[in-house]
């Protein structure tokens, strides 16, 4: 009887680590899972001021998301509101452009570009501003 009573016990835990090593958890890990939910990224705006020489300045903002899962972050849209001297009435502000650009993935802490084009007198110019993300 003491033979079949051990055999049983060792019979299960043998059972017992089968189970535990073949049929175990089934959790995915989140760096190999393609889908991430949206708690997962949180989105928030940053604004900048970027001077034009002497003709006025560009107000940028930017809208960021960072997936707090994979730690990257991505710019998703730039817009600006333009400011313009009266005293100058040839200059005008074209257009806004950032490095990295939009939907361009960046991690860490990084050093932003923002190139504001204008002109001035039919002569095209860029105001170009460094500030850390």
């Amino acid at each position: 009887m003491t033979y079949l009573r051990k055999n049983l016990i060792v019979l299960s835990v043998l059972f017992m680590m089968l189970l535990t090593i073949f049929g175990g958890s089934s959790n995915v890990n989140a760096l190999e899972n393609n889908s991430v939910t949206s708690r997962a990224i949180e989105s928030y705006t940053k604004e900048y001021v970027v001077g034009c020489g002497e003709i006025g300045y560009s107000r940028v903002k930017l809208t960021i998301k960072h997936n707090m899962t994979t730690g990257k972050s991505w710019i998703v849209s730039v817009k600006h509101t333009d400011t313009v001297y009266p005293q100058y009435v040839t200059g005008k502000i074209n257009s806004v452009s950032t490095d990295p650009a939009i939907g361009k993935y960046f991690s860490g802490v990084i050093s932003l570009k923002i190139d504001v084009h204008y002109q001035n007198a039919g002569e095209e110019l860029t105001a170009t501003q460094y500030f850390r993300l």
